[in-house]
């Protein structure tokens, strides 16, 4: 079952990639086939969600006061995760609608800097790093928390992919916004995440979890 998540996690991730590829070097194919790309985009980033089931399977747990003390850890990082996604969907995201409907009479396109996008340059991959992070950690899935630097590595491709897209369609705005805004965590949250990923190496190496 282990294996089967992870095969369809990394199917999903493909798919997304691909569609961020098309539109750096095929966009006239993604504009002539908009509807297409955008479902294949969704289905991916929808089969990816699945890693979320990751911690049910069949795997080693942390277990003891090490086991309490990941599930306390896991709460808030979980809540970092849920904020964020709150923030996104009730505050960000109907601000950007209103914004896009004065530019839909001009076809025009804005990069958006405003917001949580003026603290992280990508703030929903932020919000699903957090969430996985903080998901693991409550299960105390052993191989969850292993994978999560493989996670970290492909939220990272997909967003240099996709960043370079921007980057080509905005010009020196998107590259001065990239100089002045980190990629996905602030200097705060990147302290949470070297703290949290060092724990983990540790408690391996020191033998805190049941392996």
């Amino acid at each position: 079952m282990e294996i089967f998540l992870i095969l369809i996690f990394f199917l999903g991730i493909s798919m997304w990639i691909g569609t961020e590829l098309l539109k750096i070097y095929k966009e006239s194919f993604v504009k002539s086939h908009h509807a297409a790309v955008g479902r294949t985009r969704t289905l991916g980033i929808i089969l990816a969600c699945i890693l979320l089931l990751h911690p049910f399977a069949p795997q080693p747990r942390i277990v003891g006061i090490f086991g309490m003390v990941s599930t306390i850890m896991g709460i808030p990082l979980l809540g970092i995760g849920v904020y964020l996604w709150v923030r996104l969907i009730y505050v960000e995201w109907p601000e950007i609608n209103k914004a896009l409907e004065g530019y839909k009479q001009t076809q025009s396109s804005f990069l958006i800097t405003t917001g949580l996008y003026a603290k992280v340059r990508n703030p929903i991959y932020t919000a699903c790093f957090f969430t996985i992070l903080g998901w693991y950690f409550i299960w105390r899935a052993v191989h969850g928390l292993l994978f999560i630097p493989v996670i970290l590595a492909v939220i990272v491709i997909g967003t240099l992919i996709e960043e370079k897209y921007l980057t080509k369609k905005f010009g020196d705005e998107h590259m001065k916004y990239k100089q002045n805004v980190p990629m996905l965590f602030s200097p705060s949250l990147l302290t949470v995440v070297i703290v949290i990923l060092a724990i983990v190496v540790i408690s391996i190496i020191s033998g805190w979890m049941q392996l």
